[in-house]
């Protein structure tokens, strides 16, 4: 294989150049011919594709052919999100995986928070280079998120506080809002997850954000040790949190994943 391809760099103004009806929109493109292959990215809960269009717009450049769903009760309303069961979101990732393998012969999976629990339930099923996991959860920082079980049938929706006016704001494209019977359901998802985990063999990059507020950091760790691929690495990023691919360590984050796509498709060659 030849030298890496020169990373384009990344626009001044791309904090600010989205907005909120493009990123609840599904990102769809084909790769370059003869490209290295394509990239799955998965949304978080509550999320939308345009905390990941960045990322994928900059790999599309390199020649990979990118995927980024709307998963099942996202970029709609919130009710509808309480109408889905965490299976659901499931075979939103097997879809797109099926779109995408459809294009390229080489698949792999990224997903951020609840899309890394996603990518485990794919990798773990279907055949992919590798998958990296941002800011996936293992342990969560609220201790009473499990009164979600008990308390959907009577408050539905909780709402939120007015959206944050931030650099991540353009890129957001979820509810404003907790769709409470949902997050009962995320949390089921949660629970399964231990055992996607011990099943891994994939090549495994895990990035963890030290000041993750959402997801506790020692998620980042518990995954990597308890993983059972023989090529696994672990990342951590100092300043960023739990929105790692757009905070202020995104060039880092977006060059990791581009390296280890690298390494592991020169591994898969050889």
């Amino acid at each position: 294989m030849g030298a890496n391809p020169v990373m384009p760099e990344v626009p001044s103004q791309w904090r600010t150049t989205w907005d909120r009806t493009k990123n609840r929109e599904p990102y769809s493109t084909s790769g370059s011919t003869g490209g290295p292959g394509g990239i799955l990215l998965l949304h978080g809960f509550t999320g939308s594709p345009g905390e990941l269009r960045p990322l994928g717009e900059w790999l599309n450049d390199l020649g990979y052919a990118v995927e980024i769903p709307v998963l099942a009760g996202h970029c709609t309303r919130v009710e509808d999100l309480n109408r889905v069961r965490y299976r659901d979101w499931l075979i939103s990732g097997e879809q797109a995986y099926d779109r995408l393998s459809r294009r390229t012969k080489r698949v792999w999976v990224m997903g951020h928070s609840m899309g890394g629990l996603v990518g485990m339930h794919l990798v773990n099923r279907y055949p992919v280079q590798g998958i990296v996991t941002n800011c996936a959860p293992v342990h969560l920082y609220h201790p009473h998120s499990w009164l979600t079980h008990f308390v959907g049938w009577a408050i539905p929706v909780v709402q939120g506080p007015p959206p944050k006016q931030d650099a991540f704001e353009p890129f957001l494209g979820g509810y404003n809002a907790l769709a409470v019977k949902a997050a009962s359901q995320f949390l089921r998802l949660l629970r399964r997850s231990r055992e996607e985990i011990e099943q891994l063999r994939s090549p495994l990059l895990v990035q963890q954000a030290r000041l993750d507020q959402t997801v506790r950091a020692d998620s980042g760790q518990y995954i990597y040790q308890h993983a059972a691929s023989v090529d696994k690495r672990l990342k951590w990023y100092e300043q960023s949190g739990h929105m790692l691919p757009l905070d202020v360590e995104y060039e880092a984050v977006w060059t990791d994943i581009l390296h280890f796509l690298q390494d592991t498709e020169r591994g898969s060659a050889g």
